[in-house]
């Protein structure tokens, strides 16, 4: 699709902050989003979406910081819960837009805090979010391709740490990816791909990698074909 006056090829956006503290249970949230600005379709959307976003992370970690209170009281009554949402825009120009969530976490009388990813890839021309599995032609053994360079790449990293089966050939081990200018970004969450003290994995995959598989109308060519 090509720009209209209400699809623009990128979004200004401005940081927001809101810090939550609850004292029954104890818990603080610590909250950073995105606000996009302007008048278009695209801007109100992404802005519902991120709010509701937000908003589901708020309710989901009040459940369970209430399904743990009793046994907080109990045995760790001093201790609290905690959740701290970042973000980042990965990619913002012709008409798409990246979008990763890092949620850290604690909920009181875990061994240890935890974390994970979450990403939001955007059409501004047609208001819809794009799936990895749009960009290549149907059938394409573009899975396969990425667990052999990633399995490659993480290897030279982690060497025996590395967790092979978070690599394998399905969906789901490769749904937390972002456009950057330079290829995909694929994070692998801790126990993905390593263990949790190796921390979440990055995996920078190149255009040219899955050059063979990707279907010509897809919107990823506005990245290739544009100078």
């Amino acid at each position: 699709p090509t720009p209209t006056p209400s699809a623009p090829s990128s979004l200004d956006f401005s940081d927001q902050s809101e810090t939550v503290t609850e004292t029954n249970p104890p818990y603080e949230l610590r909250l950073h989003y995105p606000r996009f600005e302007g008048e278009s379709a695209a801007a109100a959307d992404l802005n519902r979406r991120v709010q509701e976003q937000v908003d589901s992370l708020r309710q989901g970690f009040a459940a369970d910081a209430a399904v743990n209170e009793e046994w907080r009281a109990q045995n760790m009554p001093e201790s609290g819960s905690s959740l701290d949402l970042n973000y980042s825009v990965a990619y913002n120009q012709r008409g798409l837009l990246s979008l990763r969530w890092d949620v850290g976490f604690y909920v009181a009388g875990a061994a240890h805090p935890n974390s994970y990813s979450l990403t939001l890839n955007y059409d501004l021309f047609t208001q819809q979010p794009i799936a990895l599995e749009e960009l290549f032609q149907s059938g394409a053994p573009y899975l396969t391709d990425l667990q052999s360079y990633c399995t490659d790449q993480l290897t030279a990293v982690l060497g025996d740490m590395l967790f092979a089966e978070g690599l394998t050939p399905l969906p789901e081990n490769y749904a937390r990816w972002v456009f950057t200018p330079q290829g995909f970004e694929f994070t692998f969450d801790p126990y993905q791909a390593a263990p949790y003290a190796a921390g979440p994995q990055q995996v920078r995959v190149p255009y040219a990698q899955l050059q063979p598989h990707y279907r010509p109308e897809s919107p990823l060519m506005r990245i290739l074909t544009t100078p």
